[in-house]
């Protein structure tokens, strides 16, 4: 065998040797690479799987807030039982359903009510900034009919009165756009409403809510103060359903319905209501 094979296959050797040394670590990359892919994979798939189970189970919960208002207009639909403030409940197969449905005229107008009833109510419903007489001028300025301003859902109060959206919290409840009057029917009035009646006492505010509990007249002074402001009922509510399943998930679904025209329900509101945090403590505010 000539001399200089020999020599060239010698030096093969190394570069193979070489060659073999940089290739492993090549592989061993590439191989990391593919299992980091396929790890991703399977944590994507894994989250695709969780997000449709939530949205399964979001989907529940609404189909039973949703069942909860069809539970509502089977109430309704015999006026002897239209009396309010009023919960109903349905045990569900996976939770529970809870209904609660409050009157409109039972609370104060931000477009027609009157000028004291919307002051005292800011004050004794605690919304301190700005001072309840200058929020209620602001009110009262934006609706007047020169500034030709309409108040299409209570929050609208927040920007024109410059209200604290957490302190408007303690009034959203008691505030309407849907009443159509400019005093309140004291038979579905809140103790809250109740009390932004000038002259009217906690006492006297309890003794009237206990007295409709008992189908009984309230007190004569309570009639007295109630009387000037006192607003014929129109049967338009506000239905809140809350779903509450066993997974966990909530819905809160939020109605106003007006039932003015026999069999003929005219839906004025449909939203839906995001459930409250629990605070620090664990406890929903």
């Amino acid at each position: 065998m000539p001399r200089h094979e020999v020599t060239e296959k010698a030096a093969m050797g190394p570069r193979r040797a070489a060659a073999r040394g940089f290739a492993l670590p090549v592989v061993l990359l590439l191989l990391g690479v593919l299992s980091l892919l396929a790890l991703r994979l399977v944590e994507r798939g894994r989250e695709d799987m969780e997000a449709a189970q939530a949205l399964a189970a979001e989907a529940r919960a609404r189909h039973a807030a949703d069942a909860g208002y069809e539970l509502f207009l089977a109430h309704h639909a015999d006026p002897a039982q239209r009396r309010v403030p009023l919960t109903l409940t349905a045990d569900l197969e996976a939770g529970d359903v809870t209904v609660t449905v409050t009157a409109e005229t039972g609370k104060v107008d931000l477009n027609t009510g009157a000028p004291i009833l919307i002051e005292r109510l800011l004050r004794v419903s605690g919304v301190g900034t700005p001072d309840p007489a200058e929020a209620a001028r602001r009110i009262l300025a934006y609706r007047a009919p020169e500034a030709g301003g309409v108040f299409r859902a209570p929050e609208e109060a927040i920007a024109v009165a410059g209200l604290d959206p957490l302190a408007f919290g303690k009034v959203r409840a008691f505030l309407t756009v849907y009443g159509g009057h400019g005093g309140i029917d004291p038979v579905s009035a809140p103790r809250e409403v109740l009390l932004a009646v000038p002259g009217m006492t906690p006492a006297l505010a309890e003794a009237v809510l206990v007295a409709r509990e008992a189908g009984t007249p309230p007190p004569l002074a309570a009639q007295a103060l109630l009387a000037p402001l006192r607003a014929l009922p129109r049967p338009v509510y506000t239905v809140r359903s809350v779903a509450r399943m066993d997974d966990g998930s909530v819905f809160v679904r939020e109605a106003i319905v007006d039932l003015e025209t026999p069999g003929l329900p005219m839906l004025l509101a449909w939203r839906r209501e995001v459930p409250p945090l629990p605070d620090a403590g664990g406890v929903a505010r």
